[in-house]
């Protein structure tokens, strides 16, 4: 199941990257029945949500945090869910449900309820997630509204009227395993008819990384993998197909540690190789998937340097390294460096050892754009920079910056997405299907993209957060 099923009802969705609003739906019937309950209270504004999210996010307590729930004036509107991928803001407001409105619980303040008493929070939050990776899955280099459109599309069907269905919507997303082949949406999610044509199975691996680097012996890298394994079938009748999952760089316990689509029927480890078998339903649906945390190789090393010459000019040194082990092959690949509590740069001398430099379109970032391959000595790369701004002024308030963000503590975020590459080392094999009808053309890709990849200033203070001690 997808979407938290039926535990959930939504007043509206968004999508922001940063402040602005690139995608957004909101539902007129939800709103009705809400009118209807008494004491209702508009949702703000798209502008004015957007705001209220980036505010709640820059607040210290939410450091390295990528799910939060809040309020505005004093739980009149609540819960506002909240979660970021991708760099992006994924949003929800569910509709309350009875349980905040019996007499037993008036006295209580909603969030002084037990979780267990509130699921279509824990359901709304099941929706935002996988609405990140379905957006993931659209593999786009920019987010925009004309890009996110074909989400209304996704919306129409896996969210009628507000409602999440309960069935697995990820094989309507309106996306391909390659560009020039689009999915066919009329597919039904299980089994209720039978396929006949060209007979194919094909598997995508897709995992986002996300990494903290820190330069500090006090302060140890943080690196967490995320993967989900799509699979598309057109096969005829109903068989049975079995394939080994390999696994090269991690401990073969980490197999185990996935969730399998409910159509697997059997899975037995091996070492560093998990055999499943699995009745597929026709289309395209997620076979599985897979987190694994404090894995310690990143893909992109960094170092990032920056001191004050004068409180408007900046001096930057930031070197990059790929490791060998991976692709050099890149479908793009940058690091923005933002300045949320300067003024507009004025003047950037730059020298970049590979790609080129501009200054964000916000004036207040420095964006390396370095290409699809790092071409310097042992796959590393470097950026000296001068950076010159100009004083503070009024149209800096409307940003709305990171506090913590002042003087030296500045980070370095990085944007990539890599090819044919599998941070983890999965890949699908020796794929058999039974009974055998026909030949089935087999395929398997894989690619990476980036979550909240931070290289944090070694010359500055750093956000960290400390985990608790396992005995």
């Amino acid at each position: 199941e997808f979407f938290g099923g039926l535990m959930c009802t939504l007043r509206g969705f968004w999508v922001f990257k940063e402040e602005e609003c690139v995608f957004t739906r909101r539902y007129p019937t939800v709103e009705k029945r809400e009118q209807r309950q008494g004491n209702y209270i508009p949702l703000p504004g798209d502008q004015k949500l957007g705001g209220l999210v980036n505010r709640q996010y820059s607040k210290p307590v939410m450091a390295q945090q990528h799910s939060f729930v809040f309020n505005i004036d004093s739980f009149r509107v609540w819960p506002i869910v909240c979660v970021k991928r991708l760099g992006l803001f994924f949003v929800a407001v569910p509709q309350v449900k009875d349980i905040l409105r019996k007499p037993e619980n008036n006295h209580l303040p909603p969030h002084k309820l037990p979780l267990l008493q509130l699921p279509f929070i824990t359901a709304t939050l099941v929706f935002l997630e996988d609405m990140a990776t379905i957006i993931g899955l659209m593999s786009l280099t920019q987010f925009t509204k004309e890009n996110l459109y074909p989400l209304h599309q996704v919306l129409a069907k896996a969210a009628t009227f507000g409602t999440p269905t309960n069935t697995d919507n990820l094989s309507l997303v309106p996306l391909s395993f390659t560009s020039q082949e689009p999915v066919n949406q009329q597919w039904p999610p299980w089994h209720p008819s039978s396929y006949q044509g060209k007979q194919c199975i094909k598997f995508l691996v897709t995992e986002t990384i996300s990494s903290y680097q820190y330069d500090d012996p006090d302060f140890p890298n943080r690196l967490s993998v995320s993967g989900v394994i799509l699979c598309k079938t057109h096969l005829e009748g109903l068989p049975e197909v079995s394939a080994q999952l390999t696994v090269k760089s991690v401990s073969p316990t980490t197999l185990g540690q996935i969730n399998l689509h409910p159509c697997v029927q059997n899975s037995d480890s091996a070492g560093p190789t998990k055999k499943i078998v699995f009745t597929p339903p026709n289309g395209q649906f997620v076979l599985c998937h897979y987190i694994i945390e404090n894995t310690k190789r990143a893909p992109l090393r960094g170092i990032y340097q920056m001191k004050e010459n004068s409180p408007t000019e900046i001096k930057i040194l930031l070197q990059a390294k790929l490791e060998k082990l991976y692709n050099n092959d890149f479908e793009y690949c940058r690091l923005i460096i933002p300045f949320p509590n300067r003024g507009p740069i004025e003047h950037s001398k730059d020298a970049p050892t590979a790609g080129t430099v501009v200054i964000g379109s916000d004036q207040r970032s420095l964006v390396w754009n370095i290409g699809t391959k790092f071409t310097g000595k042992n796959q590393e790369i470097a950026l000296t920079a001068t950076v010159t701004f100009s004083p503070e002024n009024d149209d800096s308030e409307a940003n709305d910056p990171d506090p913590f963000l002042v003087g030296t503590n500045s980070y370095a975020k990085c944007e990539f997405k890599m090819k044919n590459q599998s941070h983890v080392g999965i890949d699908v094999k020796d794929v058999s299907i039974f009974p055998k009808s026909g030949t089935a053309k087999f395929k398997c890709q894989s690619f990476s993209v980036c979550g909240e990849y931070l290289i944090w200033n070694s010359w500055g203070k750093s956000k960290y957060s400390l985990e608790p001690e396992t005995k």
